[in-house]
């Protein structure tokens, strides 16, 4: 991701502690994320302590790694990681599952082409 967006989300939530290592497409998903999740700590004052330590992806669809969390934030971050999986990484548009030389990643159509990808059949 961009080092402009990265610092941005980074700045905004101080619970993102560490590196993101996704593509600028996952941004606004990321950032939707983060607004629910700061919502729901401001709403519960004991909550304490909740980290994003990592962002990153696995088998082509979004992974987010936290501590200190509970049933209602896990349940925001799977949704999110279930989202990532329909939306490209290089530029938010619907997308699908696609590999090339194992690698995965979630590509919209015109990404798919330009980089050589091919639909992964379900």
């Amino acid at each position: 991701m961009d080092s402009q967006k990265v610092s941005e989300l980074k700045e905004r939530f101080s619970f993102l502690c560490g590196p993101i290592e996704v593509d600028d497409g996952w941004y606004t998903l990321i950032k939707d994320l983060c607004l629910k999740i700061e919502n729901a700590l401001n709403n519960s004052p004991n909550e304490t302590g909740f980290e994003i330590f990592i962002v990153t992806k696995k088998m082509g669809c979004l992974r987010v790694y936290t501590s200190n969390t509970n049933p209602y934030l896990e349940s925001l971050v799977i949704e999110a990681e279930r989202q990532s999986c329909y939306i490209c990484e290089e530029c938010g548009s619907k997308g699908q599952l696609c590999y090339r030389n194992n690698i995965y990643k979630v590509l919209c159509e015109k990404h798919r082409i330009m980089n050589g990808f091919r639909k992964v059949k379900l």
